[in-house]
């Protein structure tokens, strides 16, 4: 047999060159075993130590192709990456643009301005959500903001008016203008008791605002006290010529008897104010669901379709021109839903212009 010495040492150096490049990378690969040399009588006569890298072992073009698929699995990396990075981009311009038109839109609730209205559709549902919320809540800002100014106007007219009057009576009196008779002092005291109940009702409204208002429950006979309430305002229905009809199931319901007495007088004096001469109202009560449901309908002058939402906001009144004759400052359908939901219930309210209202009290029947 021949060789080639060179050869084979050019072979075996290659062979050692790869495998120490690979056996960086893993050396447990490798192990060496200490071997004694002996002569022919079997004495030592010296040491041989052998390195292997076991079964496998690495050619130049084995160490060639994984540095190829290092490569390409680096450049890959690379890439992806850059691909993330990217995309990361992309999804914070589609989630912050709208963040910051949120935040803009909020600074300009917040200095006042509830015009505006966030014009922007993003490709992210809770993005869209929460810009309608925002578009809302400047709608509903805007609404009280409105509610606020008519608000100030309302109360600064009808405190005027009556003091005004008083003042013009009073001075006329100083002044020796008019006698200070009988009927001169009656119309001055007419305007003190129309003040006095303006301020009654705001106080009324200030009391039911407060956390301090609790219910105190005892059992009560629904029927009994709904009629109660129809015998103290018939008066002032028979002055209009109203006609009250009445169908009153007996129940017995544990509630807040003050407050609910309070509700039933506000609802039946708003309906005998707006009924006109000769009107019907009728009222029922009865149960359904196991809750308790008070019933008032008049043939009124009923309530715009588009004003329905806003009755129960305090100081609103359909008509500005209502209170110089009912004397209300529209405070009392804010006091009935405050009563109403301090007892859990809800309160629906049904009107068509010129023909009339309903509204029905529901109550959980404990």
């Amino acid at each position: 047999m021949t060789y080639n010495k060179n050869m084979c040492h050019m072979v075996m150096g290659s062979i050692e060159n790869n495998m120490n490049y690979m056996i960086n990378k893993n050396k447990s690969n490798y192990t060496e075993k200490l071997f004694e040399i002996k002569n022919l009588d079997n004495e030592i006569i010296g040491n041989i130590k052998i390195g292997s890298y076991g079964l496998l072992y690495y050619m130049d073009n084995d160490v060639d192709f994984l540095k190829e698929i290092n490569k390409v699995i680096t450049s890959i990396g690379i890439v992806m990456v850059l691909i993330t990075i990217f995309i990361a981009i992309l999804i914070s311009n589609n989630i912050s643009k709208p963040v910051e038109v949120v935040s803009n839109m909020a600074n300009l609730i917040g200095d006042g301005d509830y015009d505006n209205k966030i014009d922007y559709d993003s490709n992210i549902v809770e993005i869209d959500v929460l810009i309608k919320s925002i578009n809302n809540l400047s709608a509903k800002l805007e609404e009280q903001e409105n509610l606020r100014k008519r608000l100030t106007t309302d109360i600064s007219h009808e405190l005027r008016t009556p003091l005004t009057s008083i003042q013009t009576h009073l001075e006329a009196m100083i002044d020796g203008i008019w006698e200070p008779d009988t009927e001169r002092l009656n119309s001055v005291n007419e305007e003190v008791i129309r003040l006095t109940n303006l301020v009654n009702q705001l106080q009324n409204l200030a009391k039911f605002d407060s956390e301090k208002s609790k219910l105190n429950l005892a059992k009560v006979n629904v029927k009994n006290l709904i009629m109660n309430v129809v015998y103290n305002n018939q008066g002032k229905a028979l002055e209009k010529n109203i006609n009250i009809e009445c169908d009153l199931e007996s129940i017995d319901s544990y509630l807040d008897k003050d407050k609910i007495s309070q509700v039933i007088v506000n609802l039946l004096s708003n309906a005998i104010r707006y009924t006109n001469n000769g009107g019907k109202i009728f009222i029922s009560s009865y149960k359904e669901n196991n809750n308790l449901k008070i019933q008032f309908k008049d043939n009124g002058i009923g309530i715009p379709k588009e004003n329905i939402k806003y009755i129960f906001e305090r100081f609103y009144r359909v008509d500005e021109s209502r209170s110089k004759n009912t004397g209300g400052i529209g405070v009392g359908l804010t006091i009935v839903k405050s009563i109403i939901d301090l007892h859990q219930g809800t309160i629906e309210v049904r009107s068509e212009l010129n023909k009339g209202s309903e509204f029905i009290v529901i109550l959980p029947n404990l």
